[in-house]
């Protein structure tokens, strides 16, 4: 009786999996937007930019003391003020981009937009409330301040005159959060992360965040108001590194401006301090 024919005898032998030789010179490719090997960061703008807005805030700053100073106070040296200063946080990631960069600032600074952004940007605006009042009500704690601050009152100085309102509303709750955006989440933060790392790069980038919205005060009025301040910077940074672009935190803060900006014209003065608006 013939015995069976051992199959393992005959299966054919399968070659072990040997991976594809890699290239010479090979780079792997860059793991996260902000690693080494990135094109934006090969561009020569950097820190430089962002010490150069200095004396560009102080110029713009004793502009705006001349304009002021001749032009009636009735709502039109708001305007003035803040299109000016919009007029900086516009300009420098501008100048960065074309003197200096690839002139693109989708390339250069991550301004784009994608359809999920704007849920990003909703979500990032509920979450930004959240941590807002955690941190000034920690802040009010610890400093004994009694009340909430917020730095929207110039906006309810104009609003019995409605269509300075309307061009004060337009420029703090759009034009404003958009080149702010370009500005310290486009140029700010990655000039630093450039120069050091995205962990140093954010902390800084919040830190120059609070000091463009400096507003003069006790101490704990300062301390709360700065809360807010660190916290929205936390939850848009957050965004930004995320995403590796403008869109979600331009959303954002769209919607946090356009929150304060309502209060600041129809709402009950006791709520303003809830919504910070920059």
């Amino acid at each position: 009786m013939e015995e069976p024919m051992s199959t393992s005898s005959t299966a054919p032998q399968v070659p072990a999996f040997e991976p594809a030789p890699v290239p010479v010179g090979y780079v792997p490719p860059p793991k996260h937007w902000w690693s080494p090997g990135q094109p934006w960061r090969e561009q020569r703008w950097g820190p430089l930019e962002v010490v150069l807005t200095v004396p560009a805030l102080i110029a713009t700053t004793g502009l705006i003391f001349a304009l002021t100073a001749v032009i009636p106070d009735d709502g039109i040296d708001t305007i003035v003020t803040l299109a000016l200063g919009a007029l900086v946080w516009f300009g420098m990631p501008l100048y960065a981009v074309k003197r200096r960069g690839s002139g693109s600032l989708a390339e250069d600074l991550g301004l784009r937009f994608r359809a999920a952004d704007i849920g990003l940007g909703i979500g990032g605006f509920f979450a930004a409330m959240i941590t807002v009042a955690m941190f000034m009500f920690t802040a009010m704690a610890l400093t004994g301040q009694e009340e909430t601050v917020s730095n929207t009152g110039f906006i309810g100085d104009v609003s019995d005159q409605p269509w300075t309102a309307f061009v004060v509303a337009g420029l703090v709750a759009i034009v404003v959060p958009i080149g702010e955006e370009l500005f310290f989440r486009g140029l700010v933060l990655r000039a630093l992360t450039k120069r050091w790392n995205i962990v140093a790069g954010s902390i800084v980038s919040w830190i120059v965040f609070g000091l463009g919205h400096f507003q003069p005060g006790t101490l704990g009025e300062v301390a709360t108001l700065y809360a807010g301040i660190f916290a929205l910077a936390i939850v848009m940074t957050a965004q930004t590194i995320l995403t590796g672009r403008l869109g979600p935190s331009i959303v954002t803060h769209v919607l946090i401006n356009t929150a304060a900006t309502a209060v600041a014209l129809f709402g009950p003065p006791s709520v303003g301090g809830l919504v910070v608006g920059f």
